[in-house]
């Protein structure tokens, strides 16, 4: 609700940069999820110290929240920033992602010695990927 200038309210759609930036994250780990959430966690301890404590007392302690959070939130861009790549996987980073516009995939070659050079290379799914 945004309060207009004749003083009536009005619902307005707004973006929450927040989410945006953990939706760009790319951390491969199924716990990455828990890990936001109880990293929230950790952060509303800020705002609630300011309840528990006098005020000055409380303001250094939720700076040093708040300076632990943010060391944790450059953790993770910095674990997005790195791209994976094996004989079996390959993933992007959000930077690759942008640059590119196709989807990347990896191939294993197996049991297609006897195969030609070129139907080794390109078989099966290797033509499906050259048409689409």
């Amino acid at each position: 609700m945004v309060r207009n200038q004749d003083g009536s309210y009005s619902k307005q759609l707004m973006l929450d940069p927040e989410k945006a930036w953990w939706k760009t994250q790319i951390v491969n780990s199924p716990t990455f999820a828990r890990f936001a959430y109880e990293l929230k966690d950790f952060e509303r301890l800020a705002e609630d110290c300011k309840n528990n404590m006098s005020g000055p007392r409380a303001e250094k302690i939720a700076e040093q929240i708040k300076a632990i959070g943010m060391d944790y939130r450059y953790s993770i861009d910095a674990k997005s920033s790195e791209s994976l790549r094996d004989k079996h996987n390959t993933q992007a980073t959000l930077l690759d992602k942008m640059q590119k516009n196709r989807i990347e995939r990896a191939y294993t070659l197996k049991g297609e010695a006897q195969k030609s050079l070129f139907r080794g290379m390109f078989g099966g799914n290797g033509n499906a990927d050259e048409d689409g």
